[in-house]
C-alpha cells in the first residue's frame, strides 16, 4: 500500500469566545488558531486531522458550535477533513447535538472508518465526571467483533486516554480484547506531553495538547508549561512512524496541586 499520512492534535479545551476564561493561564482558543495557523503554512501531506479528545473546557452546545466553525473554516482553507474523538472534559449529548445534529442523546461516541486499508477505530473512554478512562463492556463487545476481520492494512485505534494504569481503569480486559489481533497502534492525549511506550506489544503514542503542556513532578505535584504541538504520523507497510513537532514552547510557568 501506499503510506499514509495525517495530523494527530489534541486537547486543545476551547470555549467559545464570551466564555474564553483563561485555563491553567493560557488563552485556549488563541493556542488552538495558532496551532492552525502553524499547520496551515506547514507541508505534510495529510489525509486528514486527528483530534484525541477534550474539545472543549467543561462546556456546551454554544462552545461546540464555536469549535465547529474553527474546525470547518480551517479544513475549508486547508483541504484537509477531520475527525474526532471525545475526552473526559467532553459532553457527549452537547457534543451530538452539533456534530451529528442528533438530540437528546447521551450515548459513547465510538466509530470504524477505513482509508487506503487502514481501519481507524475511535473509541470513547470518557466517564462522565471522572478524570480517569475505561471503555466500557458495550464498546469492548463491539471492538472484539470488529477485530474478528483483518483490515487489508491494519488497525489503527484511537482513545483519549493512554491505556497505562493511572489514567485507564480496565486496561487489562481492553489489552485481552486487542490481543493478537492485527492493531498496529494506537494514539492518545489527555496527558498532554508526548510519550511512546507499548502496550502488549503495540506501540502507543500521545501527543502534546494544542492548549498547554503539563509535566508531573511527583505525585502531587504537576507543573504546567506552554510547550504545545502536534504529531505527524504515517503509517506504512503495517506500522506508524510518529513526528512529534513543536509549536510553541516556554519554561514551566505555572505550578498546580
Amino acid at each position: 500500500m501506499k503510506e499514509l499520512t495525517f495530523i494527530h492534535l489534541s486537547d486543545p479545551h476551547v470555549l467559545a469566545p464570551n466564555k474564553q476564561l483563561f485555563v491553567r493561564g493560557v488563552n485556549t482558543e488563541t493556542q488552538f488558531c495558532h496551532c492552525q495557523k502553524v499547520l496551515l503554512n506547514t507541508e505534510t501531506n495529510a489525509a486528514f486531522t486527528l483530534i484525541s479528545g477534550d474539545l472543549i473546557h467543561d462546556g456546551d452546545e454554544t462552545d461546540y458550535r464555536h469549535l465547529k466553525k474553527l474546525l470547518d473554516d480551517g479544513a475549508a482553507k486547508s483541504h484537509i477533513p477531520y475527525m474526532l474523538a471525545l475526552g473526559n472534559h467532553d459532553t457527549r449529548r452537547s457534543f451530538r447535538s452539533v456534530f451529528l445534529q442528533e438530540k437528546n442523546s447521551n450515548r459513547a461516541y465510538y466509530h470504524s472508518t477505513t482509508i487506503q486499508g487502514i481501519r481507524f477505530i475511535v473509541l470513547d473512554s470518557m466517564i462522565p465526571g471522572k478524570v480517569e478512562g475505561t471503555i466500557d463492556e458495550e464498546q469492548l463487545e463491539w471492538l472484539e467483533n470488529l477485530l474478528k476481520t483483518e483490515a487489508k492494512a491494519g488497525t489503527v485505534i484511537i482513545m483519549h486516554h493512554p491505556p497505562v494504569k493511572e489514567h485507564f481503569i480496565n486496561k487489562e480486559q481492553f489489552g485481552q480484547v486487542i490481543k493478537n489481533t492485527d492493531v498496529i497502534g494506537i494514539l492518545s492525549g489527555h496527558i498532554h506531553r508526548y510519550s511512546q511506550f507499548y502496550f502488549n506489544s503495540i506501540p502507543c503514542f500521545t501527543v502534546n495538547s494544542t492548549a498547554y503542556g503539563m509535566v508531573k513532578i511527583n505525585e502531587n505535584i504537576t507543573t504546567t508549561t506552554k510547550l504545545t504541538g502536534y504529531n505527524i504520523v504515517t503509517v506504512k507497510n503495517k506500522k506508524l512512524f510518529v513526528q512529534p513537532q513543536t509549536v510553541t514552547t516556554d519554561k514551566p510557568y505555572l505550578l498546580s496541586v
